[in-house]
C-alpha cells in the first residue's frame, strides 16, 4: 500500500459502511496486509458500537435507517475541502466531518424517535386503563414485602399494565414479574425498578394466544433472569 495516511484517514468511513467501491477496495486490501489497520479498525468498530448502544433497545423503522444512511454517505462524500493554509487532509477532514454529522443526526433523530415511541406508550396504556373490559387483579403482597401493584389486562391485546408502588432495592437488583401460563411455566414479562412514588408500566405479553392463569413478581439481579430465582414478593391468581 503506497499511502498508509490516507488509508488510514479512510479507515473510520470504511467502519461506518459509506465508503465508495475503489476506496472499499483499496481499505480491504491494506486491512488484508496489516495487522495494525485491522487492530485500528476493531477500535473504529467498537467505538461506533458503543455509540450505538445509546439507541433505545426499540428497532427504529427501515425507513429511518437507510434515511440517516444516505444522509451521512452523502455528508462523507461532499464534505469540501479545507484551505491550502488548513492542517487536515482533504480525506481526514471528510471523515471528522462525517463524523460529527453522525453525532448531530444521530442524537437529532434518536431524540425524535424516542419522543414518538413514549406518544405511542403512553396512548396504548390509557386504552388499557380506559378499556370497561379490561381485568384488573390485586397483587398480595408475599413474604412481608411491602407496596401495592395492581395487573390490567385486555384479552388478546400485546399489552398489559402494572400499577402501583414497590419499596426501592440495592443497585444491584430489580423486580421481574413473571406471568404463570396453564403448564406452570413462568414468562417473563418486565424488569423494573422500584419507585417511591405511584407509577404505571406498560410491559409486552409475551404469548398473546397463551392462557396465563397467574402473576408473580420476584426480586432478580440487575438485568432478569431466565427463570426466577427467589420466593415471589407479589403474586395473585387471573380469573378464569
Amino acid at each position: 500500500m503506497n499511502d498508509h495516511h490516507s488509508s488510514s484517514d479512510l479507515l473510520p468511513l470504511y467502519a461506518l459502511g459509506v465508503l465508495s467501491e475503489p476506496e472499499r477496495a483499496q481499505i480491504e486490501a491494506w486491512l488484508a496486509q496489516s495487522a495494525e489497520a485491522r487492530e485500528a479498525l476493531k477500535e473504529y468498530q467498537a467505538m461506533f458500537t458503543a455509540l450505538a448502544a445509546t439507541v433505545p433497545l426499540r428497532k427504529a423503522p427501515a425507513s429511518l435507517t437507510s434515511d440517516f444512511r444516505d444522509r451521512l454517505a452523502a455528508i462523507a462524500t461532499n464534505a469540501p475541502a479545507p484551505q491550502k493554509s488548513g492542517k487536515l487532509p482533504v480525506r481526514r477532514l471528510r471523515w471528522v466531518v462525517a463524523l460529527a454529522a453522525l453525532l448531530l443526526i444521530g442524537i437529532t433523530g434518536i431524540a425524535a424517535y424516542a419522543l414518538v415511541v413514549a406518544q405511542n406508550n403512553a396512548q396504548t396504556l390509557q386504552a388499557i386503563l380506559l378499556n370497561n373490559k379490561a381485568t384488573r387483579v390485586a397483587l398480595v403482597p408475599q413474604n412481608g414485602a411491602s407496596g401495592t401493584l395492581t395487573f390490567i389486562r385486555v384479552d388478546s391485546n400485546s399489552n398489559c399494565v402494572l400499577e402501583g408502588q414497590l419499596p426501592l432495592l440495592p443497585s444491584e437488583e430489580q423486580y421481574q414479574l413473571w406471568l404463570v401460563n396453564q403448564n406452570g411455566e413462568r414468562e417473563s414479562s418486565l424488569v423494573f425498578d422500584g419507585v417511591q412514588e405511584f407509577h404505571q408500566w406498560l410491559m409486552a405479553v409475551p404469548d398473546v394466544n397463551d392462557h396465563y392463569v397467574a402473576v408473580s413478581i420476584t426480586v432478580e439481579k440487575r438485568g432478569g433472569s431466565t427463570a426466577p430465582t427467589s420466593p415471589p414478593v407479589f403474586a395473585n391468581q387471573l380469573p378464569e
